[in-house]
């Protein structure tokens, strides 16, 4: 029986070792790629919700003070199919010239 206990002594502790080596194993490789914490994750992603939250909010007043004043970005001219900010400034540069 001693030659038994032995075997399932080694056994659980190759098992221990191996359990670990593997974890000291698998977070040395997670710190070389320097890969972040669930918690640094979810609040990168709630900073960049937050960001195209504001940045929706800002192209809607952008879009609201340029039909105040006549004028359309570049993105606006891509979505209404006007020419945008270029017809105005050419025809500022034209202005000066007269």
């Amino acid at each position: 029986m001693t030659l038994g206990g032995n075997i399932l002594g080694n056994i659980l502790s190759a098992r221990h070792d191996f359990k670990t080596n593997s974890k000291r194993r698998i977070d040395q490789i997670t710190r070389r790629l320097d890969l972040v914490s669930r918690s640094e994750f979810d609040a990168a992603f709630g900073m960049l919700a937050k960001a195209r939250v504001m940045q929706e909010l800002l192209d809607e007043r952008l879009v609201a003070i340029e039909a105040k004043i006549g004028v359309s970005s570049k993105r606006s001219a891509k979505n209404e199919g006007s020419q945008g900010l270029r017809s105005v400034k050419k025809k500022a540069h034209g202005k000066r010239g007269a």
